[in-house]
């Protein structure tokens, strides 16, 4: 493939690291400097078939490649793309800049949730936005797997619950834990840290959790995709209620592997196309969640294996490789 391309964004990143090796041509990786994430050798990458290391320097100033793909778009990273000559970039999150000088420069801004591409439209047109879908790594091992013997397998007993896939300030794990007060008999509660928190914050939720008065589980060990699938699968049901979230991956996950979602009604979740319960606020949640335990969903949640076929990893690929071949 001609022309040279420079992908940048958090080398930690499990959708980069299940992609990029994946395409049909040579990609140079690297994040931007002063950045959390940003090496690639300290999180497991290796230059190996299409894969090669980009000098620091390469990194700063964009010299000698083609097209800089940048993923997350926020204040910092925008300042970085106006440098590029041609650069395209990804948003991970929910944040629209206000910024039409960025949005003027790059290429294309591409996004995994449709709800999300749609606002970025009603402010921008339909010129620059593309929606491109992700490698999900967990979804490959999903069909391999029974939920009782994961559950065996990870030490866990009768209904489990999921509060989220992790911990930080945004997203008001603290709040889901006060608003639980019912009685949830054989409930067992799985709080995520496996994914990194920081010291103030697992402090405070260790603290929370003195008075939650519910069996729990505290998750610390960082997870390999397969490892996760087996946890995804275990799963009967996953609450989602940060205040703001984009297309969060383990909710695709949690609905693959059939839990029952019960997620806030704010977020933008209608593009899964899948079944899962709403509440309006946390006031709702206990509820709620008194409500699914007590109700059987089998057959809803049956139809949810679809899913598995829209996010299969090859139409991910081939997405990629096409998006690419059209700016190289």
């Amino acid at each position: 493939m001609s022309g040279k391309l420079l992908v940048v964004g958090p080398m930690i990143s499990v959708y980069l690291k299940s992609l990029l090796p994946e395409l049909d041509r040579e990609v140079y990786i690297g994040g931007l400097p002063n950045t959390n994430h940003s090496i690639p050798q300290k999180y497991g990458w290796v230059e190996t078939g299409n894969i090669k290391f980009a000098s620091r320097e390469s990194v700063t100033n964009f010299d000698g490649y083609d097209l800089v793909h940048i993923h997350q778009v926020h204040e910092g990273t925008a300042l970085h793309a106006k440098k590029a000559k041609r650069v395209v970039m990804s948003c991970w999150g929910r944040t629209i800049l206000d910024d039409p000088e960025l949005y003027d420069h790059v290429l294309v801004v591409t996004f995994s949730n449709p709800v999300i591409r749609d606002e970025f439209v009603e402010r921008y047109g339909p010129e620059k936005a593309r929606l491109v879908k992700w490698v999900l790594p967990v979804f490959e091992h999903l069909d391999k797997l029974d939920k009782e013997e994961c559950k065996k397998e990870l030490g866990l007993d009768g209904t489990i619950v999921a509060l989220g896939h992790k911990i930080t300030p945004a997203t008001n794990q603290e709040g889901i834990l006060k608003s639980l007060q019912g009685a949830y008999p054989g409930v067992t509660f799985l709080v995520p840290m496996h994914y990194g928190t920081s010291k103030k914050v697992e402090k405070r939720i260790r603290e929370v959790l003195k008075d939650f008065g519910h069996p729990y589980k505290i998750l610390t060990d960082f997870l390999p995709p397969e490892q996760v699938a087996k946890l995804r699968k275990a799963v009967d049901i996953m609450i989602m209620c940060p205040p703001k979230d984009h297309m969060s991956a383990s909710v695709a996950e949690h609905l693959a592997a059939g839990s029952l979602v019960i997620a806030g009604r704010w977020l933008p979740y209608d593009a899964y196309d899948s079944f899962m319960l709403r509440v309006k606020s946390l006031d709702d949640l206990s509820d709620t969640l008194d409500h699914a335990l007590k109700t059987d969903y089998s057959k809803e949640l049956s139809g949810n294996r679809k899913i598995l076929d829209r996010y299969s990893k090859q139409k991910a690929v081939d997405c990629w490789n096409n998006f690419y071949r059209e700016f190289l």
